[in-house]
């Protein structure tokens, strides 16, 4: 398939929204994304379905099929679920027919990016040094959310979030010897959907 790079970049956006809602998004979601036109979204739709990598109704606001939706199969795989482990008492072994689909678990990649631990400030929520921690960008967190808070400017620090009294953020980290820290000026940007580990 001979796209372009904002082609390919638009087909992506396509293939993470349906996996991530189930739907497809309309033209000013993505536009939206892009930061274009929805004159401009729309005709990047029309070379898409010209290179048939996309079929659009033009009569639903959500009628875009995706034709390539094995485009991205592999960034993404599924592997053999093949039942449960104990970590405690032994347990009976047992395999199952099943496959884990990791998009189960990972958001889409364009509005995620990944981290690595340095320190054990989160021991407490099971993110150790060294650990890998997929981000997901988002700027208004919930309270008890595990976030990347950038303080004093240009300092980056991974916390648990906390808001007080509708004003004053608390940056709580998950291990008992260090203490919480109320920075004046905090700048979220994003919360942890996930954390990977490496043996």
């Amino acid at each position: 398939m001979n796209l372009t790079k904002k082609q390919r970049d638009v087909l992506d956006f396509l293939i993470d929204y349906k996996r991530a809602n189930r739907i497809a998004p309309t033209l000013a979601e993505i536009a939206a994304n892009f930061g274009i036109t929805k004159e401009t979204a729309h005709s990047h739709l029309r070379q898409l379905e010209r290179k048939a990598a996309v079929r659009r109704n033009k009569h639903e606001a959500r009628g875009i099929t995706i034709l390539a939706e094995d485009f991205k199969e592999s960034s993404q795989p599924r592997m053999p679920l093949l039942g449960y482990i104990s970590a405690g008492m032994p347990i009976e072994a047992l395999l199952d027919q099943e496959e884990f689909d990791l998009d189960r678990v990972l958001p889409p990649r364009r509005d995620c990016f990944v981290l690595r631990v340095r320190g054990d400030s989160m021991i407490d929520e099971g993110i150790q040094d060294g650990d890998y921690v997929i981000i997901q960008r988002k700027s208004v967190p919930e309270n008890g959310d595990t976030v990347v808070a950038l303080v004093n400017q240009n300092e980056a620090t991974l916390k648990k979030y906390f808001l007080e009294n509708k004003k004053t953020v608390r940056l709580q980290p998950a291990n008992p010897n260090l203490k919480p820290f109320y920075p004046k000026e905090v700048k979220i940007q994003g919360v942890v959907v996930g954390v990977v580990r490496r043996y």
